[in-house]
């Protein structure tokens, strides 16, 4: 009987999670460069036509970032409210793309590509807490990272940049490059093949 009890409680919490998230869909114009501000996950993947579906645990969540697509950059952006104890609220961002050449990021955020993401120049640059796993397949890639930074790259890059200043790290050993340049200030490491 009480297992049932238990077996009881759990779903109702499971139910609860699952009815407590909010989804929205956003119809975007074209953009080439993608810039976030505040605490996202961002997960990307390849498609003919832009879209943008947000997920966050409750509705106010989504009204407190700014979203809008402006010279061919997407801006998903912290409107600056404060949602008790300095906290800013996370929001997961699907983009769907036909190709992206800048990721411009800042605050406490996850990127993760499902698919490579394929693009002449490849410009990603990230202040703050940057994490991330990303398939390419470009001609050039720069990286710039400052702060507390984790990244995964893999795939092919004929060209590639990478800079990291303060603490941690970008593994690049799943990457195939024909020419390589790194440069890391702080307590960071860059690991490649080269």
């Amino acid at each position: 009987m009480k297992n049932i009890g238990l077996l009881g409680v759990f779903f109702m919490l499971t139910l609860g999670i699952a009815y407590g998230q909010d989804k929205q869909d956003f119809q975007v114009k074209q953009f080439d460069n993608v810039y976030l501000e505040g605490n996202i996950r961002l997960f990307l993947e390849t498609d003919k036509e832009p879209h943008v579906t947000i997920e966050a645990r409750k509705s106010y969540h989504v009204d407190a970032y700014y979203i809008e697509t402006r010279n061919r950059t997407l801006y998903v952006k912290h409107k600056g409210e404060d949602y008790g104890f300095g906290s800013t609220p996370r929001i997961d961002v699907y983009v769907s793309h036909p190709g992206i050449q800048g990721l411009e990021m800042d605050g406490l955020v996850t990127v993760v590509s499902n698919d490579p993401v394929r693009s002449e120049v490849l410009r990603i640059k990230g202040d703050g807490l940057i994490r991330g796993e990303l398939e390419l397949d470009v001609d050039r890639l720069d990286i710039g990272l400052d702060g507390l930074c984790k990244l995964t790259v893999s795939g092919t890059a004929d060209e590639s940049d990478l800079r990291l200043n303060g603490m941690g790290k970008i593994d690049a050993r799943g990457l195939q490059t024909t020419a390589l340049y790194k440069s890391v200030d702080g307590l960071a490491s860059i690991k490649s093949n080269k």
